[in-house]
């Protein structure tokens, strides 16, 4: 009884394996074209094309998948690429910024330093011409009240101008990095 439902089952191969492969001849096709052929063997021939055709899908949806990935990781690659050279150059910018800010810093505080040591050496002077204790007391006091105002101006502007470099510094960099956390949220 079991060779009929196996001869049974043929033709079904038959016509699923003749509707997987479109023009040439399968090996199922030409397993039945001859004539020694048992019904087992035509069963396992259509078996094995039906796996070969869902290997050639598995093979086919892999290189989409792959090609897909591909072009994701190329355009995600770009985009770092990108974000790098803008940070890189938003760096440069800054570094120069900086350079430039510590130039005037630096002119500043040498400007600072020459009023002070004129005033010091105008104060050394004005001592040296005294001629009575209470002129040099009174002298001495009109320097340090002076002084002190001086004292209190540079420092203003020596840390109106650090805010200001550092700002000017920090600007490229803010723009840049505002970016990425406004991306990133």
């Amino acid at each position: 009884m079991a060779t009929p439902r196996k001869s049974a089952r043929v033709p079904a191969v038959k016509e699923a394996a003749a509707a997987s492969a479109p023009l040439e001849p399968t090996a199922v096709e030409a397993v039945a074209a001859s004539a020694s052929v048992t019904a087992p063997a035509l069963e396992s021939a259509a078996v094995l094309e039906a796996a070969a055709a869902q290997l050639g899908d598995i093979r086919e949806m892999l290189r989409q998948a792959s090609a897909a990935s591909l072009e994701q990781s190329r355009a995600a690659y770009a985009r770092v690429k990108d974000a790098a050279e803008e940070l890189s150059a938003s760096i440069e910018s800054a570094y120069k910024a900086s350079g430039e800010g510590a130039e005037a810093l630096r002119v500043h505080a040498v400007d600072a330093l020459k009023a002070n040591s004129d005033a010091s050496f105008e104060y050394a002077r004005a001592a040296a011409a005294a001629r009575s204790l209470p002129d040099l007391v009174n002298l001495q006091a009109d320097f340090a009240r002076k002084q002190s105002e001086i004292f209190g101006v540079q420092a203003r502007e020596f840390a109106h101008l650090v805010e200001k470099v550092a700002n000017d510094a920090m600007q490229p960099l803010k723009s840049v990095l505002g970016k990425g956390f406004g991306a990133a949220a």
